[in-house]
């Protein structure tokens, strides 16, 4: 029951070591509007929203592959266009030897909270 509802309320994914979804909740699929069918597959970057800095990117990437959890607020595209804001937290997985096999995303829709701000 507990992880049917965590389908359902957290947007979360689980990447391989280059950034491509291997599953993808409900909430995720309903917040960017894609099929999970869509997402799976597909590197993170078709979420990816044109504002977002390349320095936020790399600065993400360096972290999660040095082994470290990133946390931070990001802006992130729909299928439909629109964009969206989410509260996220990346973590590494790791192997028995401690060898880095994919990583996991959850994060949190701060959409509203961030328009607010703006005005």
């Amino acid at each position: 029951m507990i992880e049917l509802l965590h389908d359902k309320y957290f947007i979360s994914s689980e990447a391989d070591v280059d950034g491509v979804i291997l599953d993808a909740s409900d909430a995720f699929c309903t917040i960017s509007g894609y099929s999970r069918k869509e997402l799976i597959g597909q590197k993170h970057s078709i979420v990816r929203h044109g504002d977002t800095p390349d320095s936020t990117i790399k600065k993400m990437w360096d972290t999660i592959t040095s082994g470290k959890t990133w946390k931070g607020v990001i802006q992130n595209k729909a299928k439909n266009g629109d964009a969206y804001w989410v509260d996220s937290t990346i973590e590494p997985m790791f192997d028995a030897d401690g060898n880095i096999i994919g990583y996991l995303s959850f994060r949190f829709d701060v959409t509203d909270r961030i328009e607010i701000k703006k005005k």
